[in-house]
């Protein structure tokens, strides 16, 4: 990942994969001003929330959704892989357990990950 975030034409085909191999995407959105943190998207395909931790503070859940969960559950054996863009910075964020199509993780509000995730010019792709 470190080789990609370093050369720029190896970035945008990274981009251009995402775009022809994940099932589900959420592309760029509309927030209420600048300083605005996007704590849902909802596609076709899935729903995605953060939710605060109620008894840690400096924690969020993220809950994945999947909407028309594979009726073979091997599918996800492996989990899905959630993969956000941010201009040239990118993650990719691993839910292991996915049962009857949900799926959750916890991270640190201060974390690179939650100002990535909330940001509304983040694209989201789900593989």
């Amino acid at each position: 990942m470190h080789v990609i975030k370093r050369d720029v034409s190896l970035y945008a085909q990274y981009g251009w994969i995402l775009e022809k191999m994940s099932f589900a995407s959420s592309g760029e959105q509309v927030a209420a001003s600048t300083d605005s943190n996007i704590m849902s998207r909802t596609t076709d395909y899935f729903d995605f929330q953060i939710k605060p931790d109620s008894s840690n503070t400096e924690q969020v859940h993220l809950l994945l959704s999947l909407k028309q969960p594979q009726a073979n559950n091997s599918t996800y054996a492996k989990g899905v892989f959630l993969h956000c863009m941010l201009n040239d910075e990118f993650m990719v964020l691993h839910f292991a357990n996915v049962l009857d199509g949900q799926a959750q993780i916890i991270i640190e509000k201060d974390s690179e990950t939650y100002h990535l995730i909330t940001s509304p010019n983040t694209k989201l792709y789900l593989c």
